[in-house]
């Protein structure tokens, strides 16, 4: 759950982060506050499985850089990181 997520981040360096919104004990919103509150200012992807606007944007408002819609395919992930990590991708 989101204990285990700030534990993790805590313990080591990290580019971006995969969030996923959905787990037990503390949510993907109160675990992403939570980073922002402790200073960490890398990427947050929010995985979600609901593409409804207000979905949106309450991951952005709990501190999501951005979102992505489960199910996740490989080339919208590759996309989104190249976003976030401001990656030009290859010709």
């Amino acid at each position: 759950g989101g204990e285990e997520a700030l534990a993790h981040v805590a313990s080591g360096s990290w580019d971006v982060v995969l969030m996923d919104i959905q787990m037990p004990n503390m949510d993907g919103y109160e675990t992403t506050s939570h980073l922002r509150k402790a200073g960490f200012q890398q990427p947050i992807i929010a995985l979600t499985a609901h593409a409804m606007r207000e979905e949106l944007d309450r991951c952005l408002h709990a501190g999501c850089t951005t979102t992505l819609t489960k199910p996740v395919t490989r080339k919208d992930l590759i996309a989104k990181l190249l976003e976030v990590l401001e990656i030009s991708p290859r010709a």
